[in-house]
């Protein structure tokens, strides 16, 4: 039985979907639905805090859109606002393509060759907390004409390292 109170939208928003029966709820939507969902209330709220020099976490629960909203909606946004393609960085440090750049004295002087010139750069990067010494590395690189927006799998996660003190010295 379907519970229609559960939309796509609301699959989306990250204090709303704590439950096993919306993570349920949400799959059975997503093998339904066939059209995108836009998300532009959460893409919106990105927009806003776009240039407000803050790194900007999205938090939610496994398979809610999280990447989706951030790599292919924001993406697309800033693309079609004309930011070069090439000031939009991407990693995920979860995939075994990347592994090496956990390490942050590997990761940490790679991004900052990708910085070529003195315009903005857009860092996507998703399971940040797999880098090692994270929290130095961002702050290093929020330091210079950047803006990150950082990817995290679930809001619990996120307070119990902050809580930990690994987020003690972030911004």
């Amino acid at each position: 039985m379907k519970n229609k109170f559960f939309t796509r939208e609301i699959c989306v928003c990250a204090h709303l979907t704590q439950t096993r029966y919306a993570q349920k709820a949400c799959a059975e939507m997503r093998i339904n639905m066939e059209k995108e969902i836009k998300r532009d209330y959460y893409l919106e709220q990105l927009i806003k805090r776009i240039d407000n020099g803050l790194i900007k976490i999205v938090t939610g629960i496994r398979r809610c859109g999280k990447s989706y909203l951030l790599r292919t909606l924001f993406k697309n946004h800033l693309l079609e606002n004309g930011v070069d393609e090439k000031h939009i960085i991407e990693m995920s440090f979860d995939l075994f393509d990347n592994i090496e750049y956990r390490n942050p004295k590997i990761f940490y002087p790679w991004a900052k060759e990708q910085l070529k010139d003195n315009e903005k750069y857009y860092f996507l990067l998703d399971e940040v907390p797999l880098l090692d010494e994270f929290v130095s590395v961002l702050n290093g690189l929020a330091d210079k004409k950047t803006a990150m927006f950082l990817l995290q799998e679930e809001m619990q996660s996120f307070i119990k390292r902050y809580r930990n003190g690994i987020w003690r010295q972030g911004r």
